[in-house]
Formats: C-alpha cells, sequence, structure tokens
C-alpha cells in the first residue's frame, strides 16, 4: 500500500469518503479508478470484514488519534452470547 496522508485515514473513518478520494488524487497523482481502488483497499485495512463462513462477528472499537498523528485502534473480541453487543 502507498504512503498516504493521515488526513485519509480521518476522512474514511468520519465517513467523508470524497475528501478521502480527493486527498489520495492529490498526493499520489493518480487517475481516480486508482484513487478509489486505494481508497477501497485502505477502508478494508482499517475496518477489516468478519469472516461470514467461521460466524465471526466483529467487537467493538476504540479509534484515537494521538498527539504525534498517529491512530490507536482497540478491538475487544465479541462475547460469547452478545455478539460484541453490551447491555443497557
Amino acid at each position: 500500500m502507498a504512503e498516504l496522508p493521515e488526513s485519509v485515514d480521518r476522512d474514511i473513518l468520519e465517513g467523508r469518503p470524497i475528501h478521502a478520494v480527493k486527498t489520495i488524487r492529490e498526493s499520489q497523482g493518480c487517475s481516480l479508478p486508482e484513487a478509489v481502488d486505494l481508497y477501497a483497499r485502505r477502508c478494508a485495512e482499517l475496518r477489516p470484514e468478519p469472516d461470514a463462513a467461521a460466524g465471526e462477528r466483529p467487537g467493538p472499537r476504540v479509534l484515537r488519534f494521538e498527539p504525534d498523528g498517529s491512530l490507536h485502534v482497540v478491538e475487544a473480541p465479541p462475547g460469547p452470547d452478545t455478539g460484541g453487543r453490551t447491555s443497557a
């Protein structure tokens, strides 16, 4: 994966795909289809899909941007009978 600006991850995680693709195009000097492909690959890295065949469900995630600009992702495994959800 090409080195992408930190703002691309923020845009992806905050639901701004157009901004993310625009930044990818500007930083990589690539075409729109290439930028969309890079966007899709980065989305998959940030939010991997659970393995449906194994019956896995995603657990809760905590995303935190550190002062140095790095992204910290903490994932908790799903509970045995809650599918990762907590009751209120």
